[in-house]
C-alpha cells in the first residue's frame, strides 16, 4: 500500500510542479499586463494634458499679441486729433498732410509714438488711416499711413544683399489692402455704428480675410523669395467725430500671417531671409531644428489659418491625430479666433510601443527565468519529459479582412444613393455569421479571426469575378474613394462592394442592378462560397451566415433606411435558422422594430432601474405553510409596459447582459429574503433562476459567495435553478460549474425536467438537491397517464435523495394529486408578489 502510494506521487508530483509554474507565470503576466495597461493610460494622460496646457499658454500668447494691436488703434482712433480732422484722404503719396495744415505736427507725431511702440514689440506692417469716401481707382492714397519701421527694415535688407539686381526685386502691392479698406468702409457706413456711450472696449473691430499686403520684407527676390510671405489681414476700428460721435473713417493695423506663425513656433520671426536666420542663431538656447508644432489658428469667420509651415503633411496628421484640443481666444469684435492643438497619432504609437516593448521584454525574461527553474528541477528529478510548454506571445492586432469598415462603407453607400439616377436600383445586403461566437469560445480568438479573414476574401471573390470590389489602400487609409475596379466581362455588370462592419457582420452594396433577380444570383454564390471548409491548423469549419437584403428604392432611400430595413430581414432570417437569406418586406417592421426596441432598451434597464422582481410563494405540504419562494425577473418598458422574460431573456442572453442583470437578480434575492429573515419571516431558501451563459463565466462561483458574503445570507437558503432544455446545450460545462457552486452550500434545482431531451443518466451526474416537476406535467394529473408520469417524478426524485417542488399548481385536484411532492408553487397559492404583498401573505397563512 504504501509502495503504492509512492508511486501515485511521483507520478503526479512533476505535473504538480509543472501546473505551479504556470501559475506562476500566469500570475506575474498578470502583473506585467495590468502595470502595462496602467503605463498605457498615463501614456494618454500626460499626453493629453500637455497638450490641453500648451494649447492654453500659446492661446494666452496670441491673445497678446491681438488685443496689443487692438488697443493700439484703437486708442489711435480715440485721439482727439484724428476724429476732429476733416475727413478727406490724399490725392497722392506726395502730399503731407502736416505741411497742408490737415493735422497738427503734435497729433501726428502722437501716432507715430504708438506705431513704434506697438512695432517695437509686434512685428506690425503699417496702421493707416483711411477716412470715409476713400476711392483708390482714382488715386486716392490713404490719409495717413505709418510704415517706417518696415521700410527702415527693408532698406536695411536690401544694402545687405551682395550682387543683387533691382529688377529681382518685387514690386509692392498695395491693390488688395486698398479694397479691403474700400468694403470695411462701406461695411460700417451701412451698418450706421454709432460710438459706444458707456464701455470704449465695446468699440467694434473687424477684420479682413486673407490678403495680399505691400509688406516685402521677408519677400526680397522673385527667383529666391516667395509672395506668401507678404500675405496677411487687417485688423481695424471705427473713427467716431468728435462732436457728432457718427461714423468718420477707420483705424486699421496691417499684420503679416507668418508673424502670427513665428508666434505659434515660439520665434521671434521665422527664417526666411539670411538676416532672419542669423537673428535666431544669435539667439542663445534657441532649437532651430525643432519638430513641427502641431497648431493651428484660424479665424473661422474669415478663413484665415495659421499653422507650422513645416509641418507639410498637417492635413493627413489633423485627420488621423490621437487628441484634438481647442480654445475661442477671448478678442473683442465678432471676430471668431479659436487656437486648436493636436497630438500625432505616431506620436502616442511611440510612446506605446515602448511601454510594449517593455512589457515584452519583461514577459520574455520571466519566461527564460522559468524555463531554466523548469529544467533545472526536470534534470533533479530525472524527469522523462523534454517538451516545455511554448509561450504565446501577445500579437499586434492589424486590420483582419483589408476591407473597407463600418464608416468606410456608410461613406460609399452615401455616394451611391447620391449618384444614382431616377429609374436605376440597387441592393444592401447584410451578412451575418451563424454560430461565430461558439468559434471563438472552443478554438479561441485566433481561429475565428482566421475564419473572418477567409471570409472576407471568398466573398471579395465572388464579387471580384463580375463586379468591382472596394478596398482601401495600404498607403492611405483615409481616402474613401480609392476603389480596385474588376472589368471582367460578364452577363451581370454590376458594381458590388463588400464591407465589414465589425464582430461577424458583413455588407455588400450591389448598384446599378439591371433587375433584382442579379441580387438572388449573387447570395447563392456568396453562400456557395462557405461551402467549402475553412482549414485552421488540423481543423476544418464550416462556416454559414445569414443574410438580409433591403431594395432601393422599394426598401427606403436614405442610407438609415436601407441599413436598418436590411438589418430587420437579417434579424428574421437568423430566427428561420442558420444559412437562411430573407429580403425585406413591410410585414417585418413592425416586429422587428419592437424587437429593436426592446434590444436597444436592455441597455438602458438596469441604469434607469426599470427592472423589478416579484416573488411567487412556494408552499411546504408537510408544515401548511409558506417558507420559500422563487425570485422572477420583470420588465416594464418605458413604451411597451410589461414585457415578460420569454421575450427579453433570449435578448439579454445574446447581448451578453445577461452577466450583469443576472449578477443584479441574484444580489437583490438574496438581499430580499435576508430582510424578510431579519422582520421574523421563517424562510427556508428563495430560488434563482440563472442561465448557461452565467455558468460558463470562470469567475461565477467567486461571484456567488461575493453576493452571499454582502447580503449576510446563509448559502443553504440559496437554490439556483437551471432549465434542463438550457443545460443539454452545454451539459459538461454546467456539471463543472455547478458542482463548485453546490460546494459552497447553495442549493441547485433543475427547472421543467422532463420537457426536454436530456437522459436519466444526467441526474446521476448533475450536482442536484430539488427536482422540479414541469406545469406542462401537473395540468395533466387529471388523466391517467398524466398522474403515473407525476408520481413516478417523484418516487424517481424520492429515490435519488432529491426534493421535489411540483410548479403551476391551480386546483385542488392537482394539489390531491401532488401531496408526495416536497413544495408545491402555482396561483392556487399565490401569483407572483412584490415583497410587501408577499410578507402580507406569508403572515396571512401562519395565522
Amino acid at each position: 500500500m504504501i509502495f503504492v502510494t509512492k508511486r501515485k506521487l511521483q507520478r503526479y508530483f512533476f505535473p504538480a510542479i509543472g501546473l505551479g509554474f504556470i501559475l506562476l507565470w500566469l500570475l506575474s503576466s498578470a502583473l506585467f499586463w495590468s502595470n502595462w495597461h496602467t503605463e498605457q493610460l498615463r501614456i494618454q494622460d500626460t499626453l493629453a494634458r500637455d497638450a490641453e496646457i500648451s494649447l492654453r499658454s500659446k492661446a494666452t500668447e496670441i491673445e497678446s499679441i491681438l488685443q496689443q494691436i487692438y488697443h493700439s488703434v484703437r486708442t489711435i482712433s480715440l485721439l482727439p486729433g484724428v476724429r476732429d480732422t476733416a475727413p478727406s484722404n490724399r490725392s497722392s503719396d506726395e502730399e503731407d498732410i502736416v505741411e497742408m495744415g490737415l493735422i497738427s505736427a503734435a497729433n501726428y507725431d502722437t501716432v507715430q509714438q504708438l506705431y513704434n511702440h506697438v512695432a517695437s514689440s509686434v512685428a506690425l506692417s503699417e496702421i493707416y488711416i483711411v477716412y470715409d469716401g476713400f476711392n483708390p481707382d482714382v488715386g486716392q492714397v490713404p490719409f495717413l499711413m505709418f510704415d517706417h519701421v518696415i521700410v527702415d527694415n527693408f532698406a536695411k535688407l536690401t544694402m545687405s544683399i551682395n550682387g543683387h539686381h533691382e529688377e529681382d526685386f518685387p514690386e509692392e502691392d498695395e491693390t488688395e489692402e486698398y479694397e479691403d479698406y474700400v468694403r470695411q468702409l462701406n461695411y460700417l457706413r451701412q451698418q450706421d455704428f454709432d460710438m459706444p456711450n458707456q464701455s470704449l472696449d465695446s468699440i467694434t473691430v473687424i477684420n479682413s480675410g486673407l490678403l495680399r499686403t505691400c509688406d516685402n520684407t521677408q519677400f526680397l527676390s522673385k527667383s529666391h523669395g516667395h509672395v506668401k510671405h507678404t500675405y496677411g489681414f487687417t485688423l481695424s476700428v471705427p473713427i467716431y467725430g468728435l462732436d457728432d460721435r457718427q461714423f468718420k473713417g477707420l483705424v486699421t493695423a496691417v499684420l503679416r500671417t507668418n508673424v502670427l506663425e513665428a508666434a505659434l513656433v515660439g520665434w521671434p520671426v521665422l527664417p526666411v531671409t539670411e538676416e532672419d536666420r542669423a537673428l535666431l542663431t544669435s539667439i542663445r538656447g534657441l532649437d532651430l531644428n525643432t519638430p513641427p508644432l502641431n497648431y493651428l489658428l484660424e479665424e473661422q469667420n474669415n478663413g484665415i489659418k495659421v499653422t507650422d509651415s513645416r509641418n507639410t503633411n498637417f492635413s493627413t496628421m489633423q485627420d488621423t491625430a490621437a487628441y484634438h484640443f481647442q480654445t475661442k481666444l477671448t478678442l473683442p469684435g465678432p471676430g471668431n479666433w479659436v487656437l486648436h492643438n493636436y497630438v500625432p497619432k505616431p506620436l502616442m504609437d511611440a510612446e506605446m510601443a515602448n511601454a510594449r516593448y517593455s512589457f515584452i521584454i519583461q514577459v520574455g525574461i520571466l519566461s527564460m527565468v522559468l524555463l531554466l527553474l523548469w529544467l533545472a528541477v526536470s534534470a533533479v528529478l530525472r524527469s522523462q519529459r523534454n517538451n516545455a510548454s511554448q509561450l504565446q506571445e501577445l500579437a499586434d492586432i492589424d486590420p483582419l479582412t483589408g476591407l473597407p469598415n463600418r464608416r468606410m462603407i456608410g461613406l460609399y453607400l452615401n455616394t451611391v444613393l447620391k449618384t444614382t439616377k431616377p429609374g436605376q436600383c440597387f441592393a444592401v445586403i447584410m451578412i451575418d455569421l451563424d454560430d461565430f461566437k461558439h468559434v471563438n469560445d472552443s478554438m479561441g480568438h485566433e481561429a475565428g479571426d482566421r475564419m473572418l479573414i477567409e471570409i472576407g476574401h471568398r466573398f471579395s471573390c465572388v464579387l471580384r469575378n463580375e463586379d468591382s470590389v472596394l478596398r482601401m489602400s495600404d498607403n492611405d487609409s483615409r481616402k474613401p474613394n480609392i476603389f480596385r475596379k474588376r472589368n471582367a466581362q460578364t452577363t451581370t455588370a454590376v458594381n458590388g462592394v463588400v464591407g465589414r462592419l465589425g464582430g461577424d457582420e458583413f455588407l455588400i452594396i450591389l448598384s446599378d442592378l439591371p433587375d433584382n433577380h442579379v441580387v438572388k444570383i449573387i447570395i447563392d454564390r456568396l453562400m456557395a462560397s462557405l461551402q467549402d471548409p475553412i482549414e485552421i491548423g488540423i481543423e476544418k469549419i464550416y462556416a454559414h451566415a445569414s443574410m438580409g437584403i433591403a431594395h432601393y428604392p422599394k426598401d427606403g432611400q436614405h442610407t438609415a433606411t436601407l441599413l436598418r430595413n436590411a438589418d430587420v430581414a437579417l434579424y428574421e432570417a437568423k430566427r428561420l435558422g442558420r444559412g437562411q437569406s430573407v429580403a425585406f418586406s413591410p410585414e417585418l417592421t413592425e416586429d422587428a422594430m419592437r424587437r429593436l426596441k426592446i434590444m436597444g432598451g436592455l441597455h438602458e434597464a438596469l441604469r434607469e432601474e426599470q427592472f423589478f422582481i416579484l416573488f411567487q410563494p412556494e408552499l411546504h405540504i408537510q408544515s401548511g405553510k409558506i417558507n420559500a419562494a422563487e425570485a422572477l425577473l420583470r420588465w416594464h418598458h418605458p413604451d411597451f409596459g410589461l414585457v415578460m422574460p420569454s421575450e427579453f431573456i433570449p435578448m439579454l442572453e445574446r447581448s451578453g447582459l445577461i452577466n450583469d442583470v443576472g449578477r443584479w437578480v441574484l444580489h437583490e434575492a438574496c438581499l430580499q429574503l435576508k430582510r424578510w429573515q431579519d422582520n421574523g419571516l421563517k424562510m427556508a431558501n428563495i430560488a434563482v433562476n440563472i442561465s448557461t451563459k452565467q455558468l460558463a463565466k470562470l469567475d461565477f462561483a467567486d461571484m456567488i459567495a461575493g453576493i452571499l458574503k454582502d447580503t449576510g445570507l446563509e448559502p443553504s437558503n440559496l437554490v439556483l435553478e437551471v432549465t434542463e432544455s438550457s443545460f443539454m446545450e452545454e451539459p459538461e460545462l454546467a456539471i463543472k460549474a455547478l458542482a463548485t457552486v453546490r460546494s459552497l452550500g447553495v442549493l441547485v434545482a433543475i427547472d421543467d425536467f422532463g420537457i426536454g431531451y436530456s437522459s436519466l443518466s444526467y441526474l446521476q451526474k448533475i450536482p442536484l438537491d430539488i427536482l422540479k416537476i414541469d406545469r406542462s406535467f401537473v395540468t395533466q394529473t387529471k388523466t391517467a397517464s398524466g398522474l403515473a408520469i407525476c408520481e413516478m417524478l417523484i418516487a424517481l426524485a424520492e429515490r435519488l435523495g432529491l426534493s421535489v417542488i411540483a410548479e403551476g399548481v391551480e386546483t385542488d385536484a392537482q394539489l390531491d394529486c401532488l401531496r408526495g411532492a416536497d413544495w408545491i408553487q402555482g396561483y392556487i397559492i399565490s401569483q407572483p408578489l412584490t415583497p410587501q404583498e408577499f410578507e402580507e401573505k406569508v403572515l396571512q397563512l401562519s395565522q
